[in-house]
């Protein structure tokens, strides 16, 4: 509904200044020289139709949303008599120690799998009573103890144990070597202090140093670069370089500020020190002094966390929820410390908890130990694959069922195969491993993996029961194996594949695995301080080569390389620029027939011109609109940029703001040649975009972005972001460009917003040039569904009684559930039943707010924070204003 403001014949008429339509955003120019239909900024809008709607929610395909790529987590029960404390992994084996209860007395004993499948137990002889509370590998032997009679045990295999000489002071708590000793560090049950040790014999005798009375019990004990780093049960970070005299580095208990200030344990990865409360809250540090909390505890429900370690690129720290009747063994996962995602491994707890040192990871599967809590002596082993990074994803053809199309991520262990509607497969990688950014791609019906300058590429035969194996060596004495790389492109029957420095390696036709060094091996530029990133498909004929600071195109790439008569090539290479290059593997994508790629600070075009058929640089950066956006990017971790076309629009992932991962989206629209500003998200989602793919979903074809911990997100769903549980609101905010009033003397006494609305939560400021001129007009306006714009109309049931829940000038259409079972008659979910439903309905109507603005120029801003808003038009009223001066004293 609209309303308008009407005036009398005598009243002096506004001078209005708005604008209709609105096409995107314009950072280059000036407030005030920015052009009619742009805005100065736009937060997650979508200007598709040319008013700036609330953008489409990302939503996590369901499988990915609920459990982590690679981590099917299995419980294997535990056969033997033995139970397990603590578990470690060396020499190719897990080994837990515990205890094992014959004739009612509790005896150490390990109990050892290679496959975290089928568990052996093993007594240790001659031991005393009590149970193996810690046990660690490293330097070649295994190391445990025990409390009760606090012995200290020690093995080469972890299969034969000898009792050492020396006993621990108290329960061992914490066990690590470096420095060249190993080191324990032991507390009483429930102690307020700790006793350290050391041993330099590979634990065959240890000394007992000064007993610590001033940090709290020790809960665990960590060793990296150089230094000793003990956790304690008041929430103290202790450091020590022999092990035996420590230091406070940091005191977390106000930070983690829950009763007991319980630490559970530390890590490093990814350069950064994850400290573990035990009611879920993660506090990270660079230097082991200053910390930050990035995650706060539970509260409701609440969690308990016992273990954290640091595995193939990814924290895994474990725990369970509890009180609740359903326990579980529960897993946070995060890359970078930053941001954490909760997973529930289903896996039933009954009468047991995860042990104290719970989580160990070795041959590409996690292990996760749970003892028991009362009423049972067997112990459950929760195993996975690895939580796995992502580092390529491409799409992969079935031949064998034509018109099924999978999405395709490369993990450290293996590759995932998903798709909308189907149950996900996977392919192990064998006994190889992925450790840095690669390309997957499908050639020929089989799928092969380049995954570094240092690796042999890997292949796949398409065999649902396969793995991927190693591409065999050539067998032709002319010819080479196909170099290793992390990039190649398949076209026109051959890999095209980045060979060091300054090299492209040509396969031949007949064999995608071989090369002739002699006549298929493109050298560009060689020697020049510049260096090869990846080759891009270009027309029918042609390819493009970027460098990082330079682009080549290599022509006439089709069929022979070479004259079979003379020998002489029939390839030629033109120099496109040497100014710009490509900053990553996954920065370029085809638009139509031109070329759309990020270098340094800068999203640039290669064009196809009508002239000659020739490729051109585009001299103007086609991100030159969003400047202040490409200003906050992190260039240190650039080579991460991902870029993806579809529906006439580029999708560019961007790392703003310090983020070591793509945490933000900018949308070029090529219909309207205007960006949407910035897309970004909900912490609760941890967004972190490796590449983009498009395939179908739903019968249409949509673009879907696939992260780093392995989720894919169907984009533009809804009105939420959406991952597992996690179910994130679209904030907006949308800053309009400066209106320019004629006259020395204006004033904006009203406003104007035509909008259109679903569940909204907006704000409204107006501003004026001059120093902090702006004034919040509208704070949090909501509207209810019952209410209507009609004066006395009667309210609208909720229950949709009158099955009239699309009827006229009601303020909101939303459906928001009721509370589940609140009305007779209702289904147990609370959700409205009857006809003519429409969740994203929308109302229209004229907006009026009084601002009394003052000045030359005037713009508004406004925010939303929940739902969906439509900004159709926006504008201002001037008329003849006080203001005597356009200088501001």
């Amino acid at each position: 509904m609209n309303r308008y403001r009407t005036y009398g014949n005598l009243d002096d008429l506004p001078q209005p200044d708005g604008d209709n339509s609105l096409l995107g955003v314009d950072e280059y120019d000036a407030a005030e020289n920015i052009k009619p239909g742009n805005v100065q900024k736009a937060v997650n809008h979508d200007f598709t139709t040319q008013d700036a709607v609330t953008r489409g929610g990302f939503v996590c395909l369901p499988e990915l949303a609920t459990e982590a790529f690679g981590s099917k987590w299995n419980a294997a029960l535990n056969t033997t008599s033995g139970d397990a404390f603590s578990i470690t992994f060396g020499a190719n084996l897990f080994v837990a120690g515990g205890y094992y209860n014959p004739a009612g007395t509790f005896y150490p004993c390990v109990i050892t799998s290679p496959d975290a499948i089928t568990w052996t137990q093993t007594a240790i002889p001659a031991a005393l009573s009590g149970q193996i509370t810690r046990i660690a590998f490293a330097n070649g032997v295994f190391v445990a103890g025990s409390q009760t009679n606090q012995q200290i045990f020690y093995s080469s295999d972890g299969l034969t144990w000898t009792i050492s000489a020396s006993t621990s002071a108290y329960h061992m708590r914490g066990l690590a070597y470096g420095n060249g000793v190993w080191v324990s560090v032991s507390s009483a049950t429930n102690s307020s202090d700790f006793t350290p040790a050391i041993s330099s014999n590979n634990g065959v005798t240890w000394t007992n140093g000064t007993l610590q009375s001033s940090f709290g019990g020790a809960t665990d004990l960590f060793f990296y670069n150089g230094i000793f780093i003990s956790t304690t049960s008041t929430a103290k970070i202790l450091t020590s370089v022999d092990g035996i005299t420590w230091t406070l580095a940091a005191d977390l208990f106000a930070l983690f500020s829950f009763n007991f200030g319980t630490t559970a344990g530390i890590t490093f990865g990814n350069n950064v020190f994850c400290a573990l409360g035990d009611t879920g809250a993660i506090a990270i540090s660079n230097d082991l002094t200053n910390w930050t909390l990035v995650q706060d505890r539970y509260v409701s429900p609440q969690k308990k966390f016992y273990d954290i370690d640091f595995f193939n690129g990814r924290f895994i720290a474990v725990g369970t929820e509890y009180g609740t009747g359903t326990d579980t063994t529960l897993i946070l996962t995060s890359i970078y410390g930053t941001n954490w995602i909760l997973y529930d491994t289903d896996i039933l707890l009954t009468d047991l908890t995860p042990a104290s040192q719970c989580l160990a990871n070795g041959n590409n599967t996690s292990v996760i130990i749970n003892n028991y809590n009362s009423g049972t002596y067997e112990a459950l082993y929760s195993y996975s694959a690895p939580l796995q990074n992502v580092y390529a994803s491409g799409i992969y053809s079935d031949p064998n069922n034509i018109g099924q199309t999978w999405i395709m991520m490369l993990g450290n262990a293996s590759v995932g195969f998903y798709a909308n509607g189907y149950t996900g497969k996977t392919i192990s990688l064998g006994s190889y491993q992925v450790t840095t950014q690669s390309t997957i791609v499908q050639a020929n019906n089989y799928v092969y993996i380049f995954r570094g300058p240092d690796e042999t590429p890997l292949y796949w035969d398409g065999d649902w029961n396969g793995t991927f194996v190693l591409v065999p060596d050539t067998t032709f004495p002319l010819l080479l194996s196909i170099p290793k790389s992390n990039q190649a492109t398949y076209y026109q029957n051959r890999f095209w594949v980045v060979d060091g420095k300054d090299s492209i390696a040509a396969s031949d036709i007949g064999g995608l695995t071989d090369y002739d060094p002699d006549n298929a091996d493109f050298n560009l530029s060689k020697g020049s301080g510049d260096y090869m990133v990846a080759t891009f498909p270009f027309g029918e004929n042609s390819l493009v080569v970027f460098k990082n600071k330079s682009i080549m195109l290599i022509q006439n790439i089709k069929g022979a390389l070479v004259d079979p008569v003379t020998g002489n090539p029939l390839t030629n290479s033109t120099e496109i620029t040497r100014q710009v290059g490509l900053v990553g593997i996954n920065g370029v994508t085809s638009i139509g027939p031109d070329l759309a790629y990020v270098s340094n600070e800068n999203i640039n075009l290669l064009t196809l011109t009508s002239t000659n058929n020739s490729l051109q640089h585009k001299t103007l950066p086609l991100s030159t609109g969003i400047r202040k956006i490409m200003g906050r990017v992190n260039w240190e971790v650039g080579y991460k940029i991902c870029i993806g076309y579809w529906n006439n629009k580029l999708y560019v992932a961007l790392p703003v703001d310090n983020s070591p991962v793509c945490n933000a989206v900018v949308v070029y629209n090529f219909t309207t040649e205007n960006w949407f500003g910035e897309w970004n998200f909900d912490s609760t989602l941890n967004m972190c975009i490796q590449s983009w793919q498009v395939v179908d979903y739903l019968g249409l074809q949509r673009l879907h972005a696939i992260t780093e911990d392995g989720r894919i997100f169907v984009t533009d769903e809804g009105q939420n972001d959406i991952s597992g549980s996690a179910v994130a609101d679209i904030a907006t905010s949308l800053t309009s460009r400066a209106y320019s009033f004629e006259g020395n003397n204006s004033t904006q006494r009203r406003m104007f917003a035509d909008l259109a609305t679903n569940r909204p939560d907006f704000s409204v400021t107006a501003y004026t040039d001059g120093a902090s001129e702006s004034s919040t007009i509208l704070t949090d306006q909501t509207y209810t569904r019952t209410e209507s714009w009609i004066f006395n109309d009667s309210a609208y049931d909720e229950t949709n009684a009158n099955n009239d829940f699309n009827r006229a000038y009601r303020k909101d259409y939303s459906t928001g559930p009721l509370a589940a079972g609140s009305t007779p008659g209702l289904p147990a979910t609370g959700l409205q039943t009857g006809s003519g439903f429409q969740p994203e309905m929308t109302q229209d109507y004229r907006f009026p707010i009084i601002t009394r603005r003052q000045g030359r120029l005037s713009w508004l801003n406004i925010t939303n924070t929940t739902g969906v808003i439509k900004v159709k038009g926006i504008g201002f009223e001037n008329h003849t204003g006080q203001r005597g001066s356009l200088v501001q004293v």
